[in-house]
Parts: structure tokens; C-alpha cells; sequence
């Protein structure tokens, strides 16, 4: 049997879990407002790409406060991550460094597996 317990979406610099707002910011700083708002330490968040973000703040918001070890046993936990856009924002970052010498850290975010 499958259930989904909570949900996530992260919309017009908002997030917001069950239908309830988290956390609202502006465009300039969501997602760093977002991550401090949630009082994560995650020193690798500064250096991943807007999409690998965007997928740790949901994840954190949906892992906050839920004592998984007690709800279910770990193989039987899933997490789905979806979006309209793929790595539009990367693809579009990549490009740019195409001008002088393409990056290889910006151009593995690219990928549809990662």
C-alpha cells in the first residue's frame, strides 16, 4: 500500500508543506533566506546549482520533524522531486561559460540523471 504523508511546493518564492506557507522570501535571496529560515548546516549547500537546492529545501522541509526510523522501515520510504523546467537555469548558466572555457562542474548539473 502507498501513501503520501506530505508534499511539498516551492512556487514564487514560497514554500509550503501541506498547504500550509513555510517560509515566503524575495527573488534576490529565496533560496539562501530559505536555508538559513530552515536552520540547516549543510557547508556543500553554497556550492550546488539553483535546481540541487531547490530539491534540498523540499527535501529538509519534508524531513523536519519526522522521526522516519519509528514511521516505516527505510526501503519503504520514497521521495518524488519533479519540476516543469528540468535544468533550464544550469543549461542556461553553462551556456555562458561556453564564451570562454565551458565549466565541467556546471556542465555535469546539465545531465538529466543527476
Amino acid at each position: 500500500m502507498q501513501y503520501i504523508n506530505d508534499w511539498c511546493l516551492l512556487r514564487q518564492h514560497t514554500i509550503i508543506k501541506n498547504g500550509q506557507e513555510v517560509f515566503g522570501g524575495h527573488a534576490d535571496d529565496f533560496l539562501l533566506s530559505a536555508y538559513k529560515h530552515l536552520g540547516t548546516a549543510y557547508p556543500k549547500f553554497y556550492k550546488m546549482d539553483h535546481l540541487s537546492k531547490l530539491a534540498f529545501l523540499a527535501a529538509e522541509v519534508l524531513l523536519q520533524g519526522n522521526n522516519l526510523d519509528c514511521m516505516a522501515k527505510p526501503e519503504t520510504i520514497g521521495v518524488v522531486l519533479a519540476n516543469r523546467h528540468s535544468s533550464l537555469d544550469t543549461d542556461a548558466r553553462y551556456f555562458k561559460t561556453m564564451q570562454a572555457f565551458p565549466s565541467p562542474a556546471l556542465f555535469v548539473y546539465t545531465l538529466a540523471n543527476v
